[in-house]
């Protein structure tokens, strides 16, 4: 994924989240493979990613997971999560951009 011209993110990194019907693993280990969908709200970039669990296998898509944010005022840049971080993924906030 590019913003304003540089790349800031890539398919193939490691995302690691929970709280999600992915797969049955405590953590999930999801290995990005393409971007199935990205949305902007007004402070983050968000994007359903597909790709695999490498813990266990599953394969798909996952839920809206969280990119990076963009700063406030008049410091509109975008700062990438950290995709070490295990994000609490919900359908709560899927349903919500729906």
């Amino acid at each position: 994924m590019s913003v304003n011209g540089t790349r800031e993110l890539g398919i193939s990194d490691l995302w690691r989240f929970t709280g999600t019907e992915f797969c049955d693993c405590e953590v999930t280990d999801f290995l990005a493979e393409g971007f199935s969908e990205l949305g902007v709200r007004s402070d983050s970039v968000e994007a359903r990613l597909t790709g695999r669990c490498i813990q266990c296998g599953a394969t798909g898509t996952t839920e809206w997971v969280t990119l990076g944010n963009i700063g406030d005022g008049d410091d509109r840049l975008f700062r990438p999560v950290d995709p070490d971080t295990v994000q609490v993924l919900s359908m709560t906030a899927l349903e919500e951009r729906t």
